[in-house]
């Protein structure tokens, strides 16, 4: 833990140098590295304040002088609730690498939140929000296109046997009851793999 904050001062340190030493040109792109690096800087900067005041509000008797920022609380839980919905539509198994890198990325700023880092937390929230609202619609759409096919297979193997029964090839009606039902079920469940097997071998 000391190491990780030691760590932070350095970069702080390094970066307030850098701009110092850039500070002098004039040049485009240094302008922009500048600007770039300012912007580190600040964030830097701003984690290495909260992480002092964090330390120093767990002290006895120090820490009741120490105002943290609020909780986002409400950010926070908007972003749980789309994780848990992607457990849900088990989106690791549809795009892995996506949801692998917004898996590490919701678990960072846990910590940050656990530990009361509520600036550092709220900043990467609010990146991490948009980018994993975005990937549950694109999982949600996937979703909808399979589940859309499988009812289209559904009718065609409904309709198919409708043909049946009408010509008298079919006589066992409750059968047929009880496999489409099965068919229903298996798309309800979302166990697609088990519906096209079944779909594709009429049991009659």
């Amino acid at each position: 833990m000391l190491k990780s904050k030691l760590m932070r001062v350095a970069k702080f340190v390094w970066i307030f140098c850098l701009i110092l030493v850039l500070s002098s040109c004039n040049n485009q792109r240094i302008n922009q590295l500048k600007q770039r690096l300012s912007k580190r800087y600040e964030i830097v900067k701003e984690e290495v304040i909260e992480r002092l005041k964090v330390g120093l509000s767990e002290l006895p008797i120090i820490g009741k002088h120490i105002s943290l920022p609020p909780a986002p609380k409400e950010l926070y839980e908007e972003t749980k609730a789309i994780f848990e919905k992607l457990k849900t539509y088990k989106a690791q198994e549809v795009y892995p690498k996506e949801y692998q890198t917004l898996v590490e990325k919701w678990g960072e700023i846990q910590s940050l939140y656990e530990s009361r880092y509520y600036l550092s937390a709220k900043r990467e929230l609010k990146q991490l929000y948009p980018e994993a609202k975005e990937f549950l619609q694109k999982v949600e759409k996937y979703h909808q296109e399979v589940e859309e096919k499988a009812w289209k297979k559904y009718k065609e193997v409904e309709s198919r046997l409708k043909k049946l029964i009408k010509k008298g090839k079919l006589k066992d009606i409750l059968k047929v009851k009880l496999y489409l039902w099965k068919l229903k079920t298996l798309i309800k469940m979302e166990n697609y793999d088990e519906f096209y097997r079944e779909s594709s071998k009429l049991p009659f």
